[in-house]
């Protein structure tokens, strides 16, 4: 009994991680993510560990960083491609900034962004 209930369990296991994979580490369907707390002593991330440019996928709202301390981090590994960070300022839909990134060498690199706003002059 034991013997088949192993071999049924490693049968599944095998079934569960054939058919389903994560192709997106972070789908974002509407939601205004806000970061809030970064210091310069303790940065606070987002770490995005998918190395394909689909690693961010964006329906609907965005990222609002909004801090010199509160970073997006993408694993982007040796992949290339066209990445892009949907940042964007508060819960408003109409003030998205998306970040593109044209990855076109194989290096392996983790880009690490973030945004926040300056007074008029840009000082």
């Amino acid at each position: 009994m034991k013997t088949k209930i192993l071999a049924y369990f490693l049968f599944s296991l095998g079934i569960i991680s054939t058919v389903y994979a994560q192709n997106n580490a972070l789908y974002i369907n509407g939601a205004y993510m806000y970061m809030n707390g970064g210091t310069a002593p303790t940065p606070i991330y987002i770490v995005v560990n998918q190395n394909n440019p689909l690693g961010i996928v964006r329906t609907g709202g965005h990222i609002n960083s909004e801090n010199q301390y509160n970073y997006v981090s993408w694993i982007t590994g040796t992949n290339t491609g066209s990445y892009v960070v949907p940042f964007g300022i508060g819960g408003i839909a109409t003030d998205y900034i998306p970040l593109s990134f044209n990855k076109t060498n194989a290096a392996n690199i983790t880009l690490t962004v973030s945004t926040y706003s300056t007074n008029t002059v840009n000082t």
